[in-house]
């Protein structure tokens, strides 16, 4: 999944000591502004965190070296529910769900998932159990791309992300299934062909910059 996050610094050291901690499932941490991703100049200036994650080889999870994960976009913290649920349609996104993470790793083979947080926190952890942990706060978007694992940890502050799903021209897939073991050969011949998403889910800019398309 890619990352993206505002300048709250307790999340960059938390995400940076994920990353540092996590076993043979995560990559090197890179930041880079918005701005040099084409993100739009009304937008508050924030950091585009990226990594990628390795095959998990306790859990036989695949994740998806292919791209990049876990992009954060912290905007606008104060954005409530309605107004994110339609920021993501207006951009090319399902309506989305409301609700957390779930409590055992998982991932999806048919679809690209956007997880904006607003409201409470939450540790979701990607990749597996050998994985990075990352502090989700309000104003966060998970951009997590097919075959990642990921599975939420605890919770605090009535938690509560909007999930939504590619739906737009050149990336139409809008329905999502549930994985929670190794993929088949099925699953992962649907990862490896699923198409990324072309629209950010906040901006609705060209998401191809950003996933090194």
């Amino acid at each position: 999944d890619l990352e993206v996050r505002c300048s709250h610094e307790h999340s960059l050291e938390g995400a940076a000591m994920a990353i540092a901690t996590a076993k043979a499932v995560a990559s090197t941490l890179m930041v880079t502004s918005s701005s040099s991703l084409g993100f739009p100049s009304t937008a508050a200036p924030f950091e585009v965190i990226t990594t990628r994650l390795s095959p998990d080889p306790d859990s036989g999870f695949t994740n998806n070296a292919q791209w990049k994960h876990a992009l954060r976009m912290d905007e606008d913290e104060d954005e409530g529910q309605d107004q994110g649920c339609d920021r993501m349609v207006s951009n090319g996104w399902t309506r989305p769900w409301a609700w957390g993470v779930f409590s055992y790793h998982h991932y999806h083979s048919t679809a690209w998932e956007a997880l904006l947080c607003v409201q409470g926190s939450a540790d979701i952890q990607l990749g597996g159990p050998q994985g990075p942990t990352f502090d989700v706060q309000p104003g966060d978007c998970l951009l997590i791309p097919p075959g990642v694992a990921h599975k939420q940890l605890s919770e605090q502050g009535g938690f509560t992300l909007l999930g939504a799903y590619p739906d737009h021209n050149g990336c139409r897939t809008p329905s999502a299934d549930t994985c929670r073991r190794a993929p088949t050969a099925k699953q992962q011949a649907s990862i490896e062909r699923c198409p990324a998403p072309l629209r950010c889910p906040l901006f609705g800019t060209d998401l191809a910059a950003a996933l090194e398309l």
